[in-house]
């Protein structure tokens, strides 16, 4: 099995292991069936994986300890150090907190590294995958509309680290929640990487929704489109140079490249994100507190509706500047 392909597969099963109705269904009545349920198929993949042989000289990438005072990511912290510490050799907060710029849009972004013995033992796995999965009721406190999980690697890929997934850029701007001491991370990066793959799915992912009239109709979705938004520039500009980018630096080095007005729209988006204002109450404050599929599925489908302001985002004016922007970015890289 191709790495990529377990790693799509692992990063699926340690955020909550739902690969058909039937988990979905069985995940009404137990939290841990579907980690059980999928846990010696996984380890088996893992076992048929193609060997992560070195093919660049390693680099050695130190990640300083959290240093900033937020409770909610100490308390986290604290939960990760005291039960995790057999199975997981890292943890790794990255994003906004992790670079101690966090505003009030910013979702929690971590990266966990796993011990390669989990994969030797599928009970093991699989009690370690709900436990973390479960870790996802502390991300939504920090952003109640939280749209992914964990990221997550094992060990062994810092052989064939794979920077089209998380760029070694990133991580040289985060910090260590695991742990009180710099992590030292010697990492070889993987020398064919399709560092052009990510925007090319973005860029399909947005224009698809612009031409189907897929517009946000609640926080959540447009939380999500938002989001999307904000990760084309770094995208363009790691297709473009084909290589990293840390996402803050990513707007000055793509901006360049395009009119103002052309830009403009990502300006607007950019201002509505460093004034961001969502503070859920009653009923949907606690449907976002839950961390199970189903009040997962019910945010994406049922969420919190728009407020006026929000709409505007979507009108149909601006969705035709981002598609503007969007062919002109592919165009610009040959996509």
């Amino acid at each position: 099995m191709k790495r990529s392909e377990f790693r799509a597969r692992l990063n699926r099963y340690v955020n909550g292991a739902i690969f058909s109705t039937s988990d979905q269904v069985r995940s009404l009545f137990s939290d841990t069936w579907s980690f059980r349920a999928h846990a010696a198929q996984i380890c088996e993949d893992y076992r048929v994986l193609e060997p992560a042989l070195p093919t660049l000289p390693a680099e050695e990438v130190v990640i300083p300890p959290y240093k900033y005072r937020d409770v909610r990511i100490e308390d986290l912290r604290g939960t990760l150090e005291k039960e995790f510490r057999r199975d997981i050799d890292g943890i790794v907060l990255h994003g906004s907190f992790g670079s101690g710029e966090p505003v009030a849009y910013s979702d929690f972004d971590g990266l966990i590294l796993l011990n390669d013995e989990v994969f030797q033992d599928a009970p093991r796995l699989a009690d370690l995958a709900a436990r973390l999965h479960r870790l996802r009721s502390p991300m939504l406190q920090i952003d109640p509309l939280q749209h992914h999980g964990w990221f997550v690697l094992t060990s062994s890929d810092l052989r064939q680290y794979p920077e089209s997934f998380l760029p070694v850029e990133v991580l040289k701007n985060a910090c260590s929640i695991y742990g009180y001491k710099d992590m030292r991370l010697s990492i070889s990066r993987l020398e064919h990487d399709p560092l052009d793959q990510g925007f090319r799915r973005m860029a399909d992912t947005l224009s698809g929704k612009i031409r189907n009239g897929r517009v946000p109709a609640n926080f959540y979705q447009a939380k999500v489109f938002m989001s999307e938004v904000m990760l084309l520039p770094a995208l363009y500009v790691q297709a473009r140079d084909q290589k990293g980018i840390f996402k803050r630096e990513s707007f000055t080095a793509a901006r360049a490249d395009f009119s103002p007005s052309v830009w403009s729209i990502m300006d607007e988006y950019s201002a509505y994100r460093a004034n961001w204002n969502f503070q859920p109450r009653g009923f949907d404050k606690w449907m976002l507190s839950k961390s199970s599929w189903l009040w997962l599925h019910w945010r994406k489908s049922r969420g919190t509706p728009l407020s006026r302001e929000v709409k505007a985002l979507f009108e149909q004016e601006k969705l035709q500047a981002l598609e503007t922007l969007i062919t002109e970015m592919r165009r610009r890289i040959g996509k």
